[in-house]
């Protein structure tokens, strides 16, 4: 029994000992913050270089009990050496998976010593109800050296969205939580390297809609410098939800809750437990998606609130854009060639949904603000012609249904931000046509929703061709969060093209990305001008959503 004891002792002292030699041999590097200290790790770019992590920093106190659907509120001081996990936590999905206790940011770094860094900050798409800030890699964007990266996690869903339409839940809380994570960066950033006064947002879809209500917050000045949105804006109809004093009563009737008064059913809610709300709230969701028009957005998506002191934003987007009123920052604007078209899976479930787009008035955008029938009928017709002809909407080709959702939810609300944005700022369009990662068994003309993301911050492999295209993506990117510019000088691996700025003075120019660059002029011109028409004739301002 002695002779074991020793044996386990020296067993015992030679794993603590060999442990500490690998923490030592390691020398993983520790940062020291304002709330306390964060251990990083070190992430492979090759097998030669490498860069460095710093996973689930909190940023806000965990949204829970009375905090739940409140704005957030800066994080308390921490004991110790927080360390990194490879993945930080996700929100609450909108069916399954996540935690209340997800608002965090991730610091990337591809050298400790630089200082000065321009820093690009990440928002995750997922149509404001799914996603995290795990499934997005720095890799590609490291391994250029110049520039610092920041992810982070935002409340989704019922979690980040609902609304009462008054004070006592005004709304907005995820773009809230993204508003407080600009100020931690702005605090933090220098400490991993950073230059707080050289940031660059940027996301895709419900991310890139999110950079655009942040660039007309006054709540956010000064937090951000240059902006890129990709595949989504504010103006996009899935980017807003227009009666947002029905939306908790709505939730609340189908629980069966109080909704007597907005205290009392946030009360209600708030007793439920995190996972029994999550999946109460995404049944009636996908039960009001079916009902509802889903062409004019849904459930738990950014509202205009009331006016308050804290309140995000309270105007209508398309009249703040139009006047002005946002921060005049360098941006780069632009969609996927066929938004609709997503990697290989085609959308059967939308043939069924617009069989209620047999009636045109159906079709007809909720921003154009139309009322009366007569005028809603003329301009449905009209949509109606222009994609479907006389036939059957649910019954027409693919392709006329594919392009009919990628220009009324995707292309022409995003070619009208670029085009408001450019008469007070340089701002960059672009139209992303590349399908080379897709397979060669799938042909179709397009390049559908997210398909870019692999070029930039979603790791995956690549066809041999596909490569050249990701270090264009990654350099014009990177050369617009360095200078302001995309195109600064001429480059041999962008094929020496200089990007313009989007101006009627040069045919409202934009830069097509396919296997090679191309400058073009009049982004998706025929259906752009349709609708600018449509709007014009038939619609009442100020619009909402275009």
């Amino acid at each position: 029994m002695v002779k074991l004891v020793g044996v386990l002792t020296v067993l015992t002292v030679f794993i603590l000992y060999y442990s500490a030699a690998i923490a030592e041999e390691t020398n993983l590097p520790i940062v020291e913050l304002s709330d306390g200290q964060i251990e990083g790790r070190e992430f492979p770019i090759d097998e030669e270089r490498k860069y460095y992590g710093f996973i689930e920093i909190p940023y806000a106190k965990p949204p829970i009990g009375d905090l739940r659907f409140k704005e957030p509120l800066a994080n308390d001081k921490w004991e110790g050496i927080r360390k990194s996990p490879f993945n930080a936590a996700m929100c609450m999905q909108k069916s399954e998976g996540g935690s209340e206790d997800c608002l965090f940011v991730n610091v990337f770094s591809p050298d400790l010593s630089k200082k000065n860094l321009p820093v690009m900050v990440w928002l995750h798409g997922g149509a404001f109800i799914y996603g995290s800030s795990s499934e997005f890699s720095p890799k590609y964007l490291m391994e250029t050296g110049e520039v610092m990266v920041v992810t982070l996690n935002y409340r989704l869903n019922v979690f980040g969205f609902l609304s009462t339409g008054d004070s006592v839940v005004p709304g907005n809380m995820g773009l809230k939580d993204q508003l407080l994570a600009l100020k931690w960066v702005q605090k933090n950033i220098e400490n991993f390297g950073g230059d707080p006064n050289k940031v660059t947002i940027f996301g895709q879809s419900a991310g890139a809609a999110s950079v655009s209500y942040l660039m007309q917050s006054p709540k956010s000045e000064g937090l951000f410098h240059r902006a890129i949105m990709q595949s989504g804006s504010s103006l996009c109809a899935w980017a807003l939800y227009r009666n947002a004093g029905e939306q908790a009563k709505y939730l609340g009737e189908k629980l069966q809750l109080n909704t007597e008064s907005s205290d009392l059913l946030v009360e209600d809610l708030r007793a439920l437990s995190a996972v029994d709300l999550q999946k109460q709230s995404a049944s009636v969701y996908l039960t009001d998606t079916i009902a509802s028009n889903i062409l004019n957005g849904h459930l738990f998506v950014p509202v205009i609130e009331p006016e308050s002191e804290t309140a995000f934003f309270t105007e209508k987007s398309h009249q703040l854009l139009l006047e002005g009123r946002h921060h005049r920052i360098p941006t780069i604007v632009g969609y996927n060639s066929l938004e609709a078209k997503s990697a290989d899976i085609l959308p059967e479930m939308a043939t069924e949904v617009l069989q209620k787009y047999e009636y045109p008035e159906n079709l007809v955008p909720a921003g154009m603000n139309v009322t009366e029938s007569i005028t809603k009928m003329i301009a449905g017709l009209k949509i109606k012609l222009k994609y479907f002809g006389l036939g059957f909407a649910s019954l027409s080709p693919n392709s006329d249904l594919l392009q009919f959702i990628s220009d009324d939810q995707f292309s022409r609300a995003i070619t009208e931000m670029g085009s408001l944005l450019s008469k007070y700022a340089n701002t960059y369009f672009y139209i992303f046509s590349y399908e080379g990662i897709l397979p060669k068994s799938f042909k179709r003309n397009g390049v559908g929703h997210f398909e870019e993301l692999p070029y930039i911050v979603q790791v995956k492999e690549l066809p041999e061709h596909g490569l050249i295209v990701r270090q264009r993506m990654v350099r014009l990117w990177v050369n617009f969060a360095v200078t302001g510019n995309p195109t600064p000088t001429e480059n041999p691996l962008l094929g020496n093209v200089i990007w313009k700025p989007m101006s009627k003075d040069n045919e409202m120019s934009y830069l097509n990305i396919d296997t090679d660059l191309k400058v073009k002029n009049y982004p998706t011109k025929v259906s752009f001008d349709f609708y600018t028409k449509l709007f014009n004739d038939y619609g009442v301002p100020p619009f909402d959503t275009y």
